[in-house]
C-alpha cells in the first residue's frame, strides 16, 4: 500500500493531499531557513559588535549562548502551544519575535538589550520556527517520506547560513551592522505573507488522507491518543536522544561560532572569513539530505555513525590548518564539518516521532529539545571562554573531538534508536 504523501497517479483527494503536504514542507523549510540562517549570522556580526564597544569575547559569545539556551529551554513552551494553539499561530508569533529583536538590536548600545533583543527574543522566536515545530508539524503531514521531509526542512538551516553571512557581511561593510540587523527585519516582515498559507491548508489539523488511512487500518488516530509527556520521560529512548542532542551541540558549537574570528584572526579578511562560514553552511544541507537517503539504503546506525567520524576528522583539518595555513586544510575542514553539521537532527525528528508520536508531540519532543539548546549554548560560550582563558583556538577544537566521541553512544547501545539495517 502506497503512502498518503507519496505524490503518484492516485485519486485526486490523494493527490491534493500530496500538493498540500508539500506546500507545508515548503513554507516549514524557508521559516527554519530565515530562524536558523539569521541567528547564525551572529558570528559575522560578533566582530562588528567587538570593534564597535570594545565588548570581551566572552561577552559577544555569551549573547548568542542566551539565545541558544533559549531556544532549548523554551522548547517545552513551543511544544505546549503548538498542541494547543496549534502551528500556524506559533509559526506567526515566532517570526514577529525575530522581527522585533532585530529592530531592537539596530537601535541598541547596550550589551543588556542585546541579551535581550539576539538572546531572549531571537532565541524564542527561532524556537518558533524551527525543531520543535518543524518535527510536529512534519510528523502530521507525511510518513513514508518523513525522514526525507525532515532532511529537506533541517536542511534549510545551511541554506540559511550559506545565504545570510556573506550578505551581512557585505551589508556591515557598505551600510554599516545597524542597517545590516534592519535589512534582516524587512526580509523576515517580507515572509510574513507565507505564514497565512498554513491557516489556509488548516496544516494544524494533518494530512486528512493520511489520518483516514490510519483509522481505517485499525491504528489509533495520533492527532487524539498516543504516549503522554509522563510516559515518555520514563524511556531511555527519550534520554537516548536528550544525550544526542546535548553532546553533539556542545561538539558543534564549540567550533562553529569561532570559525570566522578564527579566520579574521589568522589573517584574512572579513570577506573571506564570511564566504568560509557561508560554504559551510553550503554543505550543510548537502550533507543533512545525503546522509538521511544513505541511511534509508544502509542503515541509520552505521551511516550516522560514519557522520561522527567525519565532524571529528573536520576538526582535525582545521587544527592542521591552523599549523600550516593550507588551504587545502580549509577545504577538507569545510567539507567534513560542514558536511555533517546539522546531519543528525533529522534522525532525532524521525526516531522521536516513531516512538512518541500522539497529541502530546509537541510537548515531548520540546523537551527533548532542551538538551539542544543547553549544548549549543553550552558550546558557544565554552568557545569563546576557552579562547579568552588561553588565547588559542586549539583547546576548544579539542574538546569538541572529544564531545564528538561520546554523543553518538546512544545510537550503539539502546535499541529503540539503532537502525543497523535499511
Amino acid at each position: 500500500m502506497k503512502s498518503a504523501d507519496s505524490a503518484t497517479a492516485l485519486p485526486s483527494s490523494i493527490f491534493g493531499a500530496s500538493k498540500a503536504a508539500l506546500t507545508v514542507l515548503a513554507v516549514v523549510c524557508v521559516m527554519n531557513l530565515l530562524a536558523r540562517g539569521f541567528m547564525e549570522t551572529h558570528a559575522i556580526f560578533m566582530l562588528s559588535l567587538e570593534q564597535e564597544f570594545e565588548w570581551s569575547r566572552t561577552e559577544v559569545s555569551g549573547i548568542y549562548s542566551i539565545a541558544m539556551l533559549t531556544f532549548g529551554l523554551t522548547g517545552p513552551a513551543v511544544g505546549f502551544l503548538l498542541d494547543r494553539l496549534g502551528p500556524p499561530k506559533v509559526y506567526t508569533l515566532g517570526l514577529l519575535l525575530i522581527i522585533a529583536g532585530l529592530g531592537l538590536s539596530s537601535i541598541s548600545d547596550s550589551l543588556w538589550v542585546f541579551r535581550i533583543s539576539q538572546g531572549l527574543m531571537m532565541g524564542f522566536g527561532a524556537g518558533c520556527l524551527s525543531t520543535v515545530s518543524l518535527t510536529a508539524l512534519l510528523s502530521r503531514w507525511f510518513q513514508n517520506f518523513l525522514s526525507i521531509a525532515m532532511a529537506f526542512a533541517y536542511a534549510a538551516t545551511g541554506i540559511g547560513i550559506m545565504f545570510f553571512s556573506p550578505l551581512v557581511e557585505m551589508l556591515n561593510a557598505e551600510i554599516g551592522w545597524r542597517h545590516g540587523y534592519q535589512s534582516l527585519a524587512l526580509i523576515g516582515l517580507a515572509a510574513l505573507p507565507l505564514t497565512f498559507v498554513l491557516y489556509r491548508l488548516k496544516a494544524d489539523e494533518g494530512n486528512p488522507v493520511l489520518l483516514e488511512r490510519i483509522v481505517k487500518s485499525g491504528g489509533p488516530n495520533p492527532r487524539l491518543k498516543g504516549i503522554k509527556v509522563f510516559q515518555a520521560i520514563r524511556r531511555v529512548e527519550f534520554w537516548g536522544l536528550t544525550w544526542v542532542y546535548f553532546m553533539t551541540g556542545v561538539g558543534s558549537f564549540t567550533v562553529l561560532l569561532q570559525t570566522p574570528a578564527h579566520l579574521v584572526e589568522m589573517g584574512y579578511s572579513t570577506a573571506f572569513a564570511a564566504r568560509a562560514f557561508g560554504f559551510l553552511g553550503l554543505l550543510s544541507p548537502l550533507g543533512i539530505i545525503g546522509i538521511t537517503v544513505l541511511s534509508r539504503h544502509f542503515g541509520q546506525t552505521p551511516v550516522i555513525l560514519v557522520s561522527y567520524g567525519l565532524s571529528f576528522f573536520g576538526v582535525v583539518f582545521l587544527l592542521l590548518f591552523e599549523q600550516t595555513s593550507s588551504l587545502v586544510l580549509l577545504f577538507l575542514f569545510i567539507l567534513f564539518y560542514g558536511g555533517t553539521f546539522g546531519c543528525r537532527a533529522p534522525a532525532i525528528g524521525n526516531l522521536a516521532a516513531q516512538n512518541f508520536n500522539g497529541p502530546s508531540m509537541g510537548r515531548i519532543y520540546g523537551l527533548i529539545t532542551i538538551a539542544s539548546g543547553l549544548g549549543a549554548a553550552a558550546g558557544a560560550y565554552l568557545g569563546g571562554f576557552f579562547f579568552e582563558l588561553t588565547g588559542q583556538y586549539h583547546y576548544g577544537a579539542f574538546f569538541s573531538m572529544c564531545m564528538f566521541l561520546v554523543g553518538n553512544l546512544p545510537f550503539w547501545i539502546i535499541p529503540g534508536l539503532t537502525r543497523w539495517k535499511a
